[in-house]
């Protein structure tokens, strides 16, 4: 036990004291221009028709890309306009239960033998019926507007990502264009 104690503790002043020797000697920075020295090294060694044609190919490999990201806009925008005008018909429908709801409360406080509304008789307790019904069909109502509103939500953010994957893909291309434009200069 004493042993492998004795031989962590060296372990660990060892790694220490060439940690001191390396960070007093400046060491990382020589290995950090190595690096870089090599990277342009191997960069200069490349021929520029080569870099020339990887710009290309890359460029190439963008348009199905550039074609998919426009058709996924487009989806989404005609999906989010889809939307849109569901929720304002469902909006419509909710405003109508609501009146109705409003029109038989307002009767029930009247406190009548019978009701007619429309071209309908009813009761005190069909009436009480007919307006739970309809107090049920206007929470549903709010409830399905309210997830509608929530999916136009989750679209409106899906088609943003669409739209910024579309830009990005847009600026990749410029970039690209531009590079094949520098390249050639050099070599012509």
């Amino acid at each position: 036990m004493f042993k492998c104690a004795k031989r962590i503790l060296v372990c660990v002043v060892v790694l220490g004291g060439l940690g001191a020797v390396v960070a007093a000697s400046g060491l990382s920075s020589y290995v950090k221009s190595s690096g870089r020295m090599i990277r342009t090294a191997v960069k200069d060694s490349i021929p520029i028709e080569f870099e020339i044609q990887r710009a290309k190919d890359l460029l190439d490999e963008l348009v199905p890309e550039l074609r998919a990201n426009l058709r996924l806009v487009a989806a989404e925008e005609v999906e989010v306009a889809n939307l849109q005008r569901e929720i304002e018909a469902q909006n419509e429908r909710v405003e109508n239960e609501r009146s109705k709801v409003k029109v038989l409360r307002t009767t029930l406080n009247r406190r009548e033998a019978s009701y007619r509304i429309g071209q309908l008789d009813y009761g005190h307790e069909e009436l009480v019926q007919e307006l739970s019904t309809r107090f049920d069909r206007l929470l549903t109502a709010e409830r399905l507007f309210d997830s509608r509103k929530e999916l136009l939500n989750n679209r409106r953010r899906s088609l943003e990502a669409a739209i910024q994957k579309l830009e990005k893909t847009r600026l990749t291309r410029v970039q690209l264009e531009a590079e094949i434009e520098q390249l050639e200069g050099h070599f012509h």
